[in-house]
């Protein structure tokens, strides 16, 4: 703990002071404060009555306003929302006083489920057919994560469900975590796992394992869902998987096989009723009839899978068919609708914080600033990439990508200049210079 660090006199006076100011508490606020330590980055009113108070928000709220006179949690009112926080000694020490009573796996297990409770509701699963809300996991993403430690360790069929509800939220902020937490969830827990919650994770550990580039792997994963999935006769969910195997027959080359997948994805989609399925299916079509060179029929299907993911609230398909769009328009040298696709994009992207996705938008409006001789607007958005790259790297760039900076100079001068100046901006900083918001420093 923080405390010990400073030896045993320092730690001792603490530890009295917080004995002293925890004992002036009443009974109820004290197993109040006690239950709160599971939260490690702070947690709303309705966290803490969902895990600390019974469900009952009044008493919730009376208990957090006498923690709070007593200086032992912090309020912050952001847009009349109010959050609260320990500072991390405080929790330290009242997470010490959990472990002390009976209450250490309720309230665990609690946690977990109101863990569970925000990524269900957010449609980040890999059949979820509502509106998409990354918004509310990116709030919560330490304690989620927090909540998936505990879960791992203590329930693992819960850990599983976290991890499943999670998919889209690791496919757009950090693949590589989420490959970890499922390999991990899934290495020797098949007799604990009911048959379609083993298929489900596979189909999430693929996910996770496709974007990274482990493709090999993503496909033995899809598969092993697949089979589990026909055994189960769930034709939404192999419809799902199809276009899954079939965007790994794309990848390699097979596009005869990954129409075949497809065409057989939308049959069963449309059975099933599962617009989801369908909106991707035509989309993934769209995809085969561009490796044919058909781009008319290409641009016709992703723009109906486009149309059909906004009209779903699918925001991460959604900005993947803009993203192809966008490639469209560029190699027809159609330069305004390819900026129009891609800064669609690019926002859509922001909003989920999905860093690959801005990444690849950035890349074409740098393009299109290139085609119109604008290399000091093309250095920076380049530049700006590079240096994301550099903090941690961006996976799975598209085949029609051209990220060598010798693909984008007409004048290397200007292209140089605005390249350094785009390295000093983050990947956030650079999407409000590309969407017009904000101007670079000497421009």
């Amino acid at each position: 703990e923080s405390w010990k660090r400073h030896g045993p006199a320092r730690h001792q006076t603490l530890r009295a002071t917080m004995d002293w100011s925890y004992e002036l508490l009443s009974p109820a606020a004290q197993q109040l404060l006690r239950r709160l330590s599971v939260f490690v980055d702070g947690f709303t009113l309705a966290a803490a009555t969902s895990v600390g108070s019974d469900g009952d928000e009044a008493s919730a709220l009376d208990l957090l306003g006498s923690l709070a006179d007593a200086s032992l949690i912090n309020v912050d009112e952001t847009a009349g929302v109010s959050r609260y926080s320990f500072l991390e000694t405080v929790r330290q020490y009242a997470a010490i006083r959990l472990v002390e009573t009976d209450e250490t796996d309720e309230t665990g297990l609690r946690f977990a489920r109101f863990a569970l409770a925000i990524a269900e509701a957010a449609n980040l699963s890999g059949e979820a057919e509502g509106l998409q809300d990354h918004r509310a996991v990116v709030a919560e993403e330490a304690n989620i994560c927090a909540a998936l430690d505990w879960a791992s360790a203590h329930d693992v069929p819960l850990a599983v469900r976290l991890a499943i509800a999670l998919e889209n939220f690791w496919v757009t902020h950090d693949p590589p975590q989420g490959a970890r937490w499922l390999a991990l969830l899934l290495a020797d827990s098949e007799a604990l796992l009911p048959a379609d919650l083993r298929a489900r994770a596979l189909r999430a550990y693929g996910s996770s394992l496709q974007v990274i580039g482990e493709r090999k792997r993503a496909l033995h994963a899809y598969e092993q869902s697949l089979q589990l999935f026909r055994a189960l006769a769930d034709e939404r969910s192999i419809a799902l998987l199809l276009h899954r195997v079939a965007m790994v027959a794309l990848e390699q080359d097979d596009a005869d096989r990954a129409e075949a997948l497809l065409t057989e994805s939308l049959e069963l989609a449309r059975r099933a009723g599962s617009r989801r399925a369908e909106t991707q299916a035509l989309g993934s079509l769209g995809s085969v009839e561009r490796a044919r060179g058909d781009t008319d029929r290409a641009r016709q299907l992703f723009e109906q899978s486009e149309a059909m993911a906004a009209d779903l609230g699918r925001t991460w398909w959604r900005g993947v068919m803009l993203t192809n769009l966008a490639e469209l328009a560029f190699e027809s040298s159609d330069y305004a609708a390819a900026e129009s696709h891609a800064s669609s994009s690019l926002r859509l992207a922001g909003a989920m914080g999905d860093r690959r996705m801005s990444a690849h938008a950035l890349l074409y409006l740098a393009r299109i600033a290139s085609a119109s001789r604008d290399d000091r607007r093309a250095g920076r958005l380049v530049g700006a990439i590079e240096i994301e790259e550099q903090r941690e790297a961006i996976s799975q760039w598209p085949r029609s990508a051209l990220t060598g900076s010798s693909s984008f100079s007409l004048d290397r001068t200007e292209f140089n200049r605005g390249r350094t100046e785009g390295r000093q901006l983050s990947l956030a900083q650079a999407s409000d210079y590309a969407l017009g918001s904000r101007a670079v420093p000497d421009d």
